[in-house]
């Protein structure tokens, strides 16, 4: 039999996920550490990267490259963006986060790039991305009916924490959540959030 790719509850419950889009990503914080501006500028999807600047005149010091991003040719391109989400600096080492979870450790002196993937962590393999979903959900796919005729895909979904803040959400807008929602989109269209008010599902428009 062949197996049908499943993305997780946002087609079967929507099929207006069609005119869903990646929002952009927020402006990241830069550090100041002993004298020197570290930027992300987030303006380039295929690859993460900072800028080094003296924090008196603002002249960029140098560029390094901290992760790249594979680009499937058959999937919508801006969907597998990955951008910066969150830096910090101590001990002459600038820490990296990714929208993933990924953190990468730079030591200031030789410019080295290392990574730490905390466990758990998403990846691009559906496999390991199966911690980033409810626990029930989880328990449904890896042990239920479903893993006979479905394959899960993470290609234009993720989940929204109700405890915390998501890229490509406009917080004002969200009400108090009953529990997790998701977060999809899908290239040139609008974003959007679904999630459960206590009697039904809701579509929330993030974007135009």
């Amino acid at each position: 039999m062949t197996r049908v790719v499943l993305i997780v509850c946002a087609v079967v419950l929507l099929p207006c996920l069609a005119s869903a889009k990646r929002a952009a990503p927020a402006k990241v914080e830069p550090v100041i550490y002993q004298g020197v501006q570290f930027v992300a500028p987030n303006d380039d999807g295929r690859r993460g990267y900072i800028e080094a600047r003296d924090d008196r005149t603002n002249k960029k010091l140098w560029e390094l490259t901290v992760f790249t991003n594979h680009i499937d040719p058959k999937l919508e391109e801006d969907i597998q963006w990955v951008f910066i989400e969150k830096l910090s600096a101590r001990d002459g080492t600038l820490m990296v986060t990714s929208e993933r979870g990924k953190t990468y450790q730079i030591d200031l002196k030789t410019k080295a790039v290392t990574q730490s993937d905390p466990a758990g962590s998403p990846t691009p393999d559906a496999a390991a991305q199966l911690h980033d979903i409810p626990e029930a959900v989880e328990r449904a796919i890896k042990k239920g009916p479903l893993v006979k005729e479905y394959d899960v895909s993470f290609h234009s979904w993720r989940v929204y924490s109700k405890d915390r803040t998501t890229r490509g959400v406009d917080e004002t807008t969200v009400p108090r959540l009953h529990g997790e929602a998701l977060l999809v989109g899908k290239s040139e269209s609008a974003s959007a959030l679904i999630y459960w008010n206590g009697k039904r599902y809701v579509w929330l428009q993030q974007g135009d």
